[in-house]
């Protein structure tokens, strides 16, 4: 078990480690939240339930995925990005 979790971490960028240390971007949660269950998740961005349930235990969604869900919800979740530009 510990050398599955090391390999996973490893596949990680450094961008998207920065993104876990910092608690910037979308988070699981707020996705889980906003689909209501895996279930609905799966449905709706055609991206399987155990991705969720990876996002949920690494703590955060991967770059390339926030900007997928920010498309997929017209803007109701937003990346860290993407917020940043509006601020300006």
């Amino acid at each position: 078990m510990t050398s599955l979790v090391i390999c996973q971490h490893l596949s990680y960028t450094i961008f998207e480690i920065l993104i876990r240390e910092e608690g910037n971007g979308v988070k699981p949660q707020d996705v889980k939240n906003f689909y209501g269950s895996q279930y609905n998740f799966r449905k709706m961005t055609k991206m399987s339930s155990s991705t969720l349930g990876n996002w949920l235990k690494w703590g955060f969604v991967p770059e390339d995925a926030q900007y997928k869900l920010e498309r997929l919800t017209n803007g109701k979740l937003k990346t860290e990005w993407t917020k940043k530009d509006e601020r300006i």
